[in-house]
């Protein structure tokens, strides 16, 4: 389980409306799912680095007979 500090949690309440909005932006522009997903991800990246968090996200793989597009620590996208 990841422990989440009070400064990441600030972070969120600071970031989250700014991170839906560029998300938001990301979906209306884009021509491709894939598109959606690339730039999210870039959005997603981010904001761990900021947090000073070490989550590598895993992408494109098989689980539970589906597919998974990109999953950080225990959340799958």
């Amino acid at each position: 389980m990841i422990r989440i500090s009070a400064n990441v949690e600030r972070l969120i309440v600071e970031q989250a409306a700014l991170i839906a909005a560029q998300m938001n932006s990301i979906a209306r522009s884009a021509r491709s799912e894939e598109d959606v997903r690339h730039e999210c991800n870039k959005l997603i990246e981010d904001f761990l680095q900021k947090a000073g968090l070490q989550i590598k996200g895993r992408h494109e793989y098989g689980l539970a007979g589906g597919r998974v597009d990109s999953k950080y620590a225990g959340m799958a996208l």
